[in-house]
Parts: structure tokens; sequence; C-alpha cells
């Protein structure tokens, strides 16, 4: 046996402690049962080569997918280093262009004295190609485009020679796309099952090959659209010393996007699958080491160790809408005096989905499947979201000038402004939680060794039991994962406090000295430090009993544990029925003492991180 010999799994048979292999003839005396295989093109009996035919998979046992994926990989272009020299035999060049066009126009005439029109739209797109380090459809190299469009038409009106209006009209639109160089419907080329074998999404799959220490076929698909629409009229009236000014604005955002990442499987193919058990036996395939087996002959054979396939059953496609109303009077006390007096009103509405494909973790709601509090809830026409409109968005505005003498002035002012948090902001899709999946294939670990059976074969395809097509409507999705909450209070905007002093005073030689205290305030912003169901810090000084299983003598003594209801699959006290057949090896104090049991802080946390 030696580094990268590849064994035939199709000739894997377990010899009993004791008993003799029937191939071999050699008698096991390891006192376990030992798995054995045939390696490709050496005689089983003697070990030795057979001439012409050591190391190479006979054509007719390669899988159809395989060879059809194969043909698409390009013949070296230079001789290559080590054995075969199937190293470093690639010389890769890449591309990356870039064009662009834009354009505008502009409008602006008089009606008449009394009207006036203008308007503007500006164009722009962008096309950005681009090649990986190997050619479509294995390479990862993508077709990029962008389009963005502002439109704007106002309109002023003077009613009187002392009342003027003003109205303007907004459009915005961002438009991104990209998309695999070989473009779509691979799947069904390549004879690919149990993933979309047409349409968005269908790119080539991504191929992890262990060995050959690349990435093939990489590549994705995905849209981002914005559109954003704006209402902005205002009233200004000249009345003797006041100056009042009134007005409404509207604001509406539309946010669409999906990307449909690694719909069409992101596989891996390592060594194990044509390894022979052992020792030295290890599933990956790391340069310097003694393993047999080869990633390439793997994958030759269709033996996938593990993999992804997801499934995108809905877009991103989220509205914010905003109202704002205002009126100020700008009040000319007298020569020297000025005031500025206003109030303005903002209605900043949540963010709801536009085909209420949007859920969210509500910690008041009882999860049936477990009678505690905490479920999924989903959005719908009575319920859109969990955050409530802030209807309290008052801002004062206040400010002076008053010249002290000729040369000296002293202004000052306060105000508050209401600005988007989190509830008013497109959540990316970060809610569309029951309606996509991600779906992985693990290592195969029957056999004792990670990796020795295959997970997955291509020509049969990925297994239709790991790939469920979504949506799951249940207030059970989620359990033992990290869903994103929404509170109520979240659809509170932050508030922005401002107040400025200043003086400022003409100096000779025409010098202007100006000194200003300036002060801001902000309430109720918003912070990257997300909810977190952690377990509550009067629990810490448990120490290393948080790791220990629920199911442990001393962990069951505690009183906080005996507090919790008999579990009465188990016998012992947990936070709810099904808590340890639900976490298995992760049904420990720590979790059980979380706010949510059923869940998990997210999805990298561990439960060491509270003590390190």
């Amino acid at each position: 046996m030696y580094r990268n010999q590849i064994f035939d799994p199709a000739t894997q048979r377990t010899v009993a402690a004791g008993t003799t292999d029937p191939i071999t003839g050699l008698v096991n005396n390891t006192g376990s049962s030992a798995i054995l295989r045939n390696a490709f093109g050496f005689d089983p009996v003697t070990g030795l080569a057979i001439a012409g035919q050591a190391n190479i998979i006979p054509s007719g046992r390669l899988d159809p997918v395989a060879k059809k994926i194969f043909s698409y990989f390009p013949d070296p272009v230079r001789p290559g280093v080590g054995v075969g020299g199937f190293a470093q035999n690639w010389l890769s060049t890449s591309l990356s262009q870039q064009s662009t066009n834009q354009w505008g126009t502009k409008i602006d005439h008089a009606i008449g004295d009394k009207n006036r029109i203008s308007g503007e739209f500006i164009g722009s797109r962008t096309f950005n190609p681009s090649s990986g380090r190997y050619p479509a459809p294995i390479g990862e190299g993508g077709i990029g485009s962008t389009h963005q469009y502002v439109a704007r038409l106002s309109h002023d009106l003077i009613l009187r020679p002392n009342l003027i209006n003003h109205w303007t009209v907004g459009f915005n639109r961002w438009w991104s796309q990209s998309i695999s160089e070989a473009g779509l419907g691979w799947p069904e080329t390549l004879g690919w099952k149990g993933v979309p074998g047409t349409g968005p999404g269908s790119v080539f799959p991504g191929l992890n090959i262990g060995g050959l220490g690349n990435t093939y076929g990489n590549g994705g698909q995905g849209y981002d659209a914005t559109n954003v629409y704006t209402f902005d009229d205002g009233l200004s009236w000249v009345k003797g010393k006041h100056t009042f000014k009134t007005g409404f604005s509207y604001v509406k955002m539309q946010q669409n996007d999906s990307s449909f990442g690694r719909q069409s499987g992101y596989l891996n193919f390592n060594c194990g699958g044509t390894s022979l058990p052992g020792p030295w036996y290890q599933d990956g395939c790391a340069a310097g080491t003694g393993n047999p087996g080869f990633g390439a002959a793997s994958f030759l054979l269709g033996l996938g160790s593990s993999g992804e396939a997801d499934v995108y059953a809905a877009s991103n496609a989220d509205r914010i809408g905003s109202y704002a109303v205002y009126g100020q009077d700008d009040f000319k006390v007298s020569s020297r005096l000025t005031l500025n007096l206003g109030l303005r009103y903002d209605l900043l509405r949540p963010v709801v989905s536009a085909h209420n494909q949007m859920s969210w973790m509500d910690p008041t709601v009882i999860n049936p499947a477990l009678g505690i509090k905490g479920a999924m809830v989903f959005a719908s026409d009575d319920l859109r979201t969990a955050a409530s409109t802030y209807k309290k968005g008052f801002g004062p505005r206040f400010g002076f000038a008053y010249a002290i003498n000729d040369n000296t002035v002293l202004r000052g002012g306060y105000g508050i402004l209401y600005s988007t948090t989190g509830a008013q902001r497109s959540s990316r899709g970060s809610y569309v939680q029951g309606f996509n999946s991600v779906n992985v294939l693990g290592v195969d670990t029957s056999t004792g060794f990670p990796g020795l059976l295959p997970a997955f074969t291509l020509s049969g395809g990925w297994p239709a039991s790991e790939f469920p097509v979504p949506p799951f409507i249940s207030p059970s999705y989620g359990l033992k994962t990290a869903p994103h909450p929404i509170f109520p209070g979240d659809g509170r905007p932050a508030d922005i406090q401002n107040w400025t002093l200043s003086i400022q005073r003409q100096l000779p030689a025409h010098i202007l000295l100006d000194v200003a205290y300036v002060g801001t305030k902000g309430s109720h912003l918003s912070s990257r430090v997300a909810p977190g169901n952690v377990v509550p810090t009067q629990y810490l000084s448990f120490g290393d009993l948080l790791f220990k299983g629920i199911a442990e003598p001393e962990v069951q003594a505690l009183g906080v544990v005996q507090a919790m209801p008999v579990d009465p699959a188990t016998g012992n006290h947990s936070p709810f029925r099904g808590f340890q057949s639900l976490f298995a090896g992760q049904a420990t104090l720590g979790q059980s003492l979380r706010p949510f049991p059923q869940y998990t802080r997210e999805a990298n946390f561990q439960m060491r991180d509270l003590m390190e």
C-alpha cells in the first residue's frame, strides 16, 4: 500500500475476527472485525501490481455523470510535476472587463410668469464580465450588470407674490444581476438529478475534489433591485414679519433581491471513497500524508463524501413607507432678533413583505409542540409584522439669531429628528425563514471510518429525502436553530436631539471669529448587538456544570433544575418534554437555562464561550 493508491469500493467486505478472508486467504488475527477492499489493478493475493492496470479504474466503472462533468475539464497546457504530472499542469489566465454607458437629460421651462417646470433623467448601465482560472463551465467566472436610473420632476407655482408652492416627484432605481458565465440548465445537461434541472439557479454544480486543490464550477446567480419613490410638497407664505412654511413628504421603498447560491449543489469528493480502512485512514486528502485513496478517483466513481443543495422558494421583497408633515415660522421679532419655530411629525412604517413571505420568532407565543413560550409566527394579511408603528414622532424645532451689536451675533437652536432603524430598513431576506432551506449531507459514519461509504452518488442524484421543498409553515419551525425574533418595540425609530449655541464676531481685516458649542444625543439607535438567547448572568456561577448533560445526577440535584417539569420520556427534570431527544449531546444545563431553551443563540456559538 502506498500514498494515493486507490481501492475498489465494490470489493468491500467485512472479515470477522479469527476468520479467513476468502479473497486473500489471510486470517484476521486483530481481535475485531476488519473491513477490506481490493486495490485497483493489484493482485489481491500477492499484492503485486498487474502490469498496465495498477491504479487505473476500468472505463466501464466510471460514473456517467462524472464522465459528463469531466468532459468539460480542459486538457493540460503544461507538462506538470509529480506522479502523472497532474500538479501545476495548467497555466490559468483571467479576464475582467467593465464597460459603462451614461446619459442624461434636463428640462427647465417657464410656462408663464407664475409657472415653472423642471426635471432631469439620468441613466447608467455597467456591464462587467469576468473569467475564472478555468474556462466555463468549470470556472468561477461570471457576468455582472448594473443599471441605475434617477428621475426628478419639479413644479413651482406663484399663487401670489408672497405665496409660492413647490412640489417634487422623484424616482430612483438600482438593479444588478450576476450569473455564471456558463449560463443555466446544467443539472439537466449533466444528468445530475434531485435538484432543479433548469430555471433560475440551475448553474453548474460546485465541485471540491480532494487532492486537486481547487474548487470547480463555483459560479452562482443572484439579483438585486431597489426602487425608491418620493413626493415632496411645500408651501411658503410671507406675511409681515413672518415667513410660514408647511409641507408634506412621502417615501416608498421597494427592496427585492435573491441569491440562488448552491441550488445545483456544492459537492465534496474526498479520499475516503477509494481508501482502505486501517490505522492510517483519513477521509481528507491533506498533502504530505501517507493516506491511500484519491479524491479524483472518488469523483470518477461518482462517490460523493458530503455536500449541500439549497432550495429557494421565496425571494426577499421588502416594502417600506414613511410619511412626514411639518410647519415652520421664521419670525423677525425686531431688527436684532429673529426666531425660528417649527414642528415636524414623522410616521415611519416597519418593513413588511410584499407577498407575506416573512416570519419571526415571537417570544410571547406558546409553542404548541413544547408548551413553552417562543414560537415562529408567519406573516399574514392580518399581521404583516410584529413591530409596532411608532405614532409619537413629533419633532419640535427652535432657533434664534440675536444681533448684540453691529459686529456680534448670538445664535442658538434645538431640534429633534427621527431616523430609520432596523424595523424601518430592508432586512435583505433575514426574515424569509421557513420559505427557503439549506440542505446539508454530512459524511457517512456508519462504518466507524467517516467518509468510507458515500453520502450520495452522482448517477443516483441528490437524495430526495434531503431536498425538502419549502415553505415550512409551522410554529415549531426552527427548533435547535437561532431564528430571528421581532419585538413590538422594534418599530421605535431612533431620535436624535441636536442643540447648538454660537457667537460670531466680525474682527478687523475681514476676519470672522466663530465660537460654537454643538451637542448631539441619540436614543433608540441601531445596534449590531442582537438580543441574545444567552444564559442569564445569575447562572454563570455554576461554572463547568453548565457544560454537563441535563441527565447528570449532580445537575438534576440543582434547585433550578428541580423546579423544571419532569419529562415522562426520560424521568429527568427538563425545560420541556423532548428536550434530551431534541438536543442529544447538546442537552446541557446551560442550554436548559437559556430564556428560550428550544433555540440556540447563534449558529457558531459555543456554550464554553461564556466562560472565556
